[in-house]
């Protein structure tokens, strides 16, 4: 967020007209931004900058379409005002000192707390979003140091009071990339998720930069700074300088390759026409940005000291900055075990428990979760996953080579929930979570006191995804459903096979992974419908339930069979390799025995085969010209194709149509597909390390995203390797009552 057009310019001596501050809006627009705080409802006889705010504001939601304009509203006279305008967003103030809050606010911090929640309340009912923006968290200006458990305190009041975002604000810039650190881990510790943190640092050390690395290396997502590095609290006294300079963050960012869409080039120039024609500076403060300038003033052959024009095509551009800062790029704090570097993945923030009896469709729930950056808690029974044992081991004694894939990047914790302390410390973990993952029977967290109804009075947040056989309800709902049985069940397994043949199974569980899919897909859609009921992304949207079922995650498989059925009673069956009532289409075999696979069922598709083929006649008779009429003849057809196979190798096949661009292609083995140049360049496989050292090929997960991709940083952990690291770090608990519940077999 942009703040210069309010905490840039409330404490500059030069009163800035409407007009002028109005035409800073529309730069930063130009430029790219998309989050500017707008201005303030402010007493304009305490801050005189801010008497044109219900102009200020009015004028920029005419006119910045898809751009957010929070507002700062010290009370409820403020809020009201700032509704009056149209606002949707608010930014309230809270001080982390006594004396500073007495100074500024007339009030204790716990009075000032009081007030705030009455405004958070009020800013609710009226649909406005609500941020809070926690002053001299790094640094008082009478007291000194601030102590971070202080202010951890105060922001999980203001989250758990329904703030979205809590900012903390180093008003007198006197934090340091250790005190930074230390407040985001008391921040973090206190149970405050950090995609739900913002900061703002103020420079006068020149440490603001810094600081912001440090809290983007945290999971911070959302950082504040004002363009030309201006600003500074009027109340904050002497010595305290300007905010972090837009273009110095943004040069940051860009050098850790972070998309922000950003011109650079803008960003620069509206700072320097800031502080030189509007505030009678001589230069911008953003090094950063003198430094674009001098650039792009050398290039044009321009003097150094010239005023830029009020607008420069992009194209003139040699720096247009990539970086973004929005919860969807955060960065990644967890060590890297791979030894690559840091990488910034879309759902870092994100916390989830996955528990369940250790099977594949809620295990590569919680993986893809954690491919792409969630902290995801895998909880095992004392004895482990049944996973860690199935098929090939690592060692004799040792886990599952599938485990290392189904269990990568994933923390483990051994809790026995047979036992009531053990279930107890589950809802612990949960209540700290945005996300549960489980895969038991309907009924197993009813029959524990845990249904998601009541983990959701602790957590209203929580998003509860329950993988089973056939669902949460219905006649079946109580049965167990292996992805064997409910491929068989949803349909897949009845057209699997060969006409009058018993229906096959792939030598996979097809089933699982669906449903893995489909579990996935239904958490990032409650994710994000959580975020919409605030208007802003926050904590004030409700979490729900995710049911999914196998045996439906199949069922979505069958394409038309269930309009055909209803309207024709016409039941689809097994057709070995071939697809019913689309041709051509099917498996061939070839001269040295392979097989190659063949689609050309659109009527150019078939042309362009039979042309590739030397069969001119085909490809002009009238009787295939399209799909209805090649079906009534697919026998003919086929034979025709077989017949051209069959004379040829399976490379030689391939090649012509790739020659006639009719899709065509082999099958592989897992043998094939590792030594296949296009996975390899497609980056299809990653490296994990075993205990013993020795490296180990699992797949890559899918979607490939261009700015946030996810990626492998680990291999399955050892049984309860995190029991105590994520006790201590979630439930606060110390070692003593870990050792008496580690005696009592509670934890392992």
């Amino acid at each position: 967020t942009d703040v210069s057009p309010r905490d840039g310019l409330q404490n500059e001596k030069t009163q800035v007209g409407t007009a002028r501050k109005l035409e800073l809006v529309r730069r930063l627009t130009a430029a790219g931004l998309r989050s500017i705080e707008a201005t303030a409802f402010v007493n304009p006889k305490l801050v005189p900058q801010m008497a044109d705010a219900s102009e200020v504001l009015r004028a920029c939601l005419q006119e910045g379409v898809g751009v957010a304009y929070p507002v700062l509203v010290p009370n409820l006279k403020g809020l009201e005002a700032a509704k009056a305008c149209g606002a949707k967003e608010v930014t309230i103030l809270v001080a982390a000192s006594d004396t500073f809050a007495q100074k500024n606010t007339n009030c204790t911090v716990d009075e000032n707390l009081q007030r705030a929640t009455a405004i958070l309340k009020a800013a609710a009912e009226m649909g406005i979003a609500a941020r809070a923006a926690i002053s001299v968290c790094l640094g008082c200006p009478y007291e000194g140091d601030v102590r971070p458990e202080r202010v951890a305190e105060v922001a999980l009041k203001l989250y758990e009071a329904g703030c979205r975002e809590v900012v903390l604000c180093d008003t007198i810039g006197t934090g340091t990339p250790a005190s930074t650190r230390r407040l985001l881990e008391a921040v973090q510790g206190a149970g405050l998720p950090m995609q739900h943190v913002a900061v703002h640092f103020h420079d006068t050390y020149g440490q603001a930069v810094a600081n912001t690395l440090v809290a983007l290396q945290h999971g911070v997502a959302m950082a504040d700074a004002a363009v030309g590095g201006i600003g500074g609290c009027p109340f904050a006294g002497p010595g305290a300088s300007g905010n972090a300079a837009t273009e110095d963050l943004l040069q940051m960012l860009d050098g850790m390759g972070i998309e922000t869409g950003v011109d650079m080039q803008k960003l620069a120039e509206t700072g320097d026409w800031l502080c030189r024609d509007v505030l009678g500076r001589e230069e911008s403060i953003s090094k950063a940005g003198q430094a674009v300038l001098r650039q792009s003033r050398a290039l044009l052959g321009k003097p150094a000291a010239a005023a830029p024009a009020a607008t420069t095509s992009s194209s003139s551009s040699s720096h247009s900055s990539t970086a973004r800062t929005t919860s969807a790029s955060r960065a990644q704090s967890d060590s890297d075990d791979t030894g690559s570097s840091r990488l910034l993945l879309p759902l870092t923030g994100i916390r989830v428990v996955e528990v369940g009896p250790g099977l594949i469709a809620g295990g590569w729930t919680g993986a893809t979760l954690a491919y792409f950056g969630a902290d995801v808690v895998k909880v095992e029974p004392p004895e482990g996953d049944a996973i860690r044992k199935w098929r090939h081991l690592e060692s004799p004694g040792g886990n599952s080579l599938w485990w290392q894939s189904i269990a990568r990047n994933k923390r483990s914790v051994a809790l026995d929930l047979r036992q009531a302390e053990g279930r107890a410390l589950l809802r612990g973990l949960v209540g700290k979570a945005d996300i549960l993952v489980e895969n038991f029977k309907p009924g197993t967290l009813e029959k524990w006191g845990l249904a998601p109804e009541e983990l959701r009075r602790q957590n209203p947040g929580l998003v509860v995804a329950r993988v089973s056989g056939y669902g949460q309800t219905g006649p079946k709902s109580s049965e167990p459903g292996f992805a064997s049985v409910c491929e068989g069940v949803g349909g897949f397994r009845y057209v699997n096979g060969v006409p009058g043949e018993a229906p096959v199974r792939p030598n996979l569980s097809v089933g699982d992974s669906l449903a893995a899919m489909n579990a996935t897909i239904g958490i990032l859609l409650a994710l994000v419908r959580r975020g919409r009921l605030s208007s802003a992304g926050g904590p004030c949207g409700l979490g729900q339930d995710v049911d999914v079922s196998i045996v439906e995650s199949v069922f979505g498989m069958l394409e038309s069979c269930v309009p055909e059925y209803d309207f024709l009673g016409e039941v689809r069956q097994p057709s070995g390799s071939s697809l019913t009532g689309i041709v051509p289409t099917g498996t061939y075999p070839c001269k040295d025995g392979g097989y190659t696979i063949i689609g050309a069922n659109g009527d150019s598709l078939f042309k362009r085969l039979m042309q590739a083929m030397g069969r001119s006649d085909l490809a002009d008779d009238q009787r295939f010209a399209d799909n209805a009429g090649r079906c009534s003849h697919q026998a003919l057809l086929d034979a025709a194709i077989t017949e051209w196979t069959s004379a040829h190798s399976a490379a030689e096949v391939e090649a012509t149509c790739r020659a006639a661009a009719v899709p065509c292609g082999p099958i592989f083995s897992v043998k094939d597909i590792m030594e296949d140049e296009h996975f390899k360049a497609r980056n299809c496989f990653e490296t994990v390390q075993l205990r013993d050292g020795r490296p180990l090929k699992v797949p890559a997960i899918g979607p490939k995203l261009s700015l946030t991709p996810g990626c492998t940083r680990r291999g399955g952990p050892t049984l309860g390797e995190h029991t105590t690291e994520v006790l201590r770090e979630l439930l606060k608990m110390s070692d003593p009552e870990m050792d008496a519940l580690r005696a009592s077999g509670v934890i392992s």
